[in-house]
C-alpha cells in the first residue's frame, strides 16, 4: 500500500509541474516544428530573389519566436523535386500539407503578397497539420518598396510568435487547462489502477475457489462415469445375449421359410409341367416357308425386261426393245434361322413363270430362277403376329424363253434364254401363327435383276446372224403380292 501511494504521489507531481511549466512562453528551439513555404506573389511584381530573401528572413524570425523551423535549404530541395513531378508550384494547401507531413513538421506557414490600388499587403496563415485546420492568421502592409515589405514581414512574425497576445494567450491558457486536465486524469487513472489491482486480487481468490470446486465436480463426474461404464458394460453383455438368441430364432425361421419356398417351387414346377406352355412368336428359333405370289402386269416395255447389246462390235441398225409382263406367278421356298432377338438369315429359291409381250404384240412365255440368301428383320406385335422386312440377294438365271421381236427397225424373232445375273428382292412379310408351329403368311414386294446378261446371236438388217454377241439382260423391278404357310419351332 505504501509503495502504491509513493508511486501515485510521484506521478501526480510530475504531471502537475509539467502542466505548470507548459503554461510559460516557449523559448526559441523549444516550440512545435514549423515549415515555412516560399512567399507567393499575387501581383506585386517583385523579383524572385527578393521573394526568396523575404521568405528566408521570415523563417529566421519564426525561429526567434519560439518555433523549430525546418531548414529552408531542405524545403527548397523538396519543392524542386515536387515541381519536377507535378510540373507546378507548391502553393495550394493540399500540396503544402502533404509536403509538411513528409518533412515531419507539425505546423506550416503560407504567405502571400497582394498588390491592390498601389498598396502591397502581406498575409500569413499558420496551419496545424495534426488538426488539419488553420490555427491563426496575420497581415501587414504598406507601399510595395522592399523596405516597407521587410517591416511588414517583421510585424507578421511578431503576431505569429509563441506567447504573443490575443489569440496566442488564449491558446496558452487552453494548453495549461489541457495539461491540468491530463494531470487530473493521470491521478484518476492511478486510483482506478489501485481499484483494478484489488479487484484482480479478489478475482484470483474467486478463481482459486472456482477451480477447487471444479476439481471436486470433476472427481464426482469421474466416479459417476465409472459407474456408468460398468452399467454400460453389463448392458452390452445383456444385449449380446439377447441378439444371440434373436439370431438363433432368425436362423430357425429362415430355414423354415426356405423349406416352404422349396416346396412351393417344386409344386410350381409340377403345375408348369402339367399345364400347356404359353406361346410367343419371338420364342421360335427357325422357320420353313412356302409362298405363291402373283406378278402384277407391266405398263410399258421399260417395266420388265430390257435386252441390249453389250459389245463394241458394230451390227448394222440394231435397235433394242423391251418386253413387258402380262401376268405370271412366283413359287418361293425358304428357311430362316434366328440370329438374335430381332434378326434372322437363311437360304431361299424362287421360280418365276410369266407371260410376256414385245412391242409388236408378239406374246410368249419366259421363266426365271433365283437362288441365294435372305436377311430379315423380325418385329413382334403381340404374341402371334410378326412383321418382317426382308432383303434377298442371289444368283439369277433365265432357263427358257419363247422368241420375241426385240428389234425395232426390222422384225427378227429371237430368244434370250441362258442369260444370268444378280437377283435382288425387297419385300414386307406378315406372319400370323394360327397354332404354335404353323402360321399364315402374306407379303408384298418387288423382284428384279439389276445387272446380268450373256452371249446371244443377233441378226443385222439383212438378217445375217452374228453369233456370240455379248448382250445385257436387265429385269427391271416388278411388283408381286403373295400368300403362303410357315412352319416353325
Amino acid at each position: 500500500m505504501r509503495k502504491f501511494l509513493g508511486m501515485f504521489t510521484f506521478v501526480f507531481f510530475i504531471t502537475f509541474f509539467g502542466a505548470l511549466y507548459g503554461s510559460f512562453p516557449a523559448r526559441a528551439g523549444q516550440g512545435p516544428i514549423l515549415i515555412v513555404f516560399n512567399m507567393e506573389d499575387r501581383g506585386s511584381g517583385l523579383d524572385t530573389q527578393v521573394l526568396t530573401n523575404l521568405s528566408d528572413y521570415l523563417a529566421v524570425l519564426m525561429a526567434e519566436g519560439g518555433y523549430q523551423v525546418v531548414p529552408r535549404s531542405q524545403v527548397r530541395d523538396r519543392i524542386k523535386q515536387q515541381q519536377l513531378e507535378s510540373k507546378k508550384e507548391c502553393y495550394d494547401q493540399s500540396c503544402q500539407v502533404e509536403l509538411g507531413r513528409e518533412l515531419a513538421a507539425q505546423k506550416s506557414l503560407a504567405t502571400q503578397i497582394f498588390k491592390i490600388g498601389g498598396v502591397c499587403r502581406v498575409t500569413a496563415s499558420l496551419f496545424d497539420l495534426r488538426k488539419a485546420a488553420t490555427e491563426k492568421a496575420a497581415s501587414a502592409g504598406g507601399s510595395c518598396e522592399e523596405k516597407e515589405l521587410l517591416a511588414a514581414v517583421e510585424q507578421i512574425a511578431k503576431k505569429m510568435a509563441i506567447g504573443s497576445g490575443g489569440k496566442v494567450d488564449a491558446a496558452a491558457k487552453a494548453e495549461k487547462a489541457r495539461k491540468a486536465e491530463e494531470a487530473r486524469k493521470a491521478a484518476e487513472q492511478a486510483r482506478k489502477a489501485e481499484q483494478a489491482r484489488k479487484a484482480e486480487e479478489k478475482a484470483r481468490e474467486q478463481e482459486k475457489a472456482r477451480k477447487a470446486e471444479e476439481a471436486r465436480k470433476a472427481a464426482e463426474q469421474a466416479r459417476k462415469a465409472e459407474q456408468a461404464r460398468k452399467a454400460e458394460e453389463k448392458a452390452r453383455e445383456q444385449e449380446k445375449a439377447r441378439k444371440a438368441e434373436q439370431a438363433k430364432r432368425a436362423a430357425a425361421e429362415k430355414a423354415r421359410k426356405e423349406k416352404n419356398a422349396e416346396q412351393a417351387r417344386k409344386a410350381a414346377q409340377q403345375a408348369d409341367l402339367s399345364s400347356p406352355k404359353n406361346f410367343h412368336v419371338q420364342d421360335l428359333s427357325w422357320n420353313i416357308t412356302i409362298k405363291f405370289s402373283g406378278l402384277l402386269p407391266s405398263f410399258s416395255a421399260d417395266d420388265t425386261i430390257w435386252i441390249s447389246i453389250d459389245d463394241g462390235r458394230a451390227i448394222n441398225n440394231i435397235d433394242e426393245e423391251g418386253i413387258r409382263n402380262i401376268f405370271g406367278g412366283i413359287l418361293d421356298l425358304g428357311a430362316d434361322f434366328k440370329l438374335g432377338g430381332y434378326f434372322s438369315m437363311g437360304p431361299y429359291v424362287s421360280v418365276v413363270a410369266a407371260q410376256g409381250q414385245d412391242e409388236e404384240g408378239n406374246g410368249g412365255f419366259w421363266s426365271y430362277l433365283s437362288l441365294g440368301g435372305r436377311f430379315k428383320g423380325r418385329f413382334a406385335v403381340g404374341d402371334r403376329l410378326e412383321i418382317r422386312p426382308s432383303l434377298s440377294l442371289g444368283f439369277g438365271y433365265i432357263p427358257s424363253t419363247d422368241e420375241f421381236d426385240i428389234r425395232e427397225k426390222r422384225e427378227a424373232m429371237m430368244s434370250f434364254d441362258g442369260t444370268m445375273g444378280l437377283s435382288l428382292e425387297l419385300s414386307l412379310e406378315f406372319a400370323y401363327y394360327l397354332w404354335d408351329s404353323m402360321a399364315l403368311l402374306a407379303d408384298i414386294g418387288i423382284i428384279g435383276q439389276p445387272v446380268g446378261g450373256g452371249k446371244m446371236d443377233w441378226p443385222d438388217d439383212k438378217l445375217n446372224w452374228e453369233p456370240d454377241v455379248p448382250t445385257s439382260v436387265t429385269i427391271n423391278p416388278f411388283m408381286y403380292i403373295g400368300l403362303g404357310l410357315e412352319f416353325g419351332g
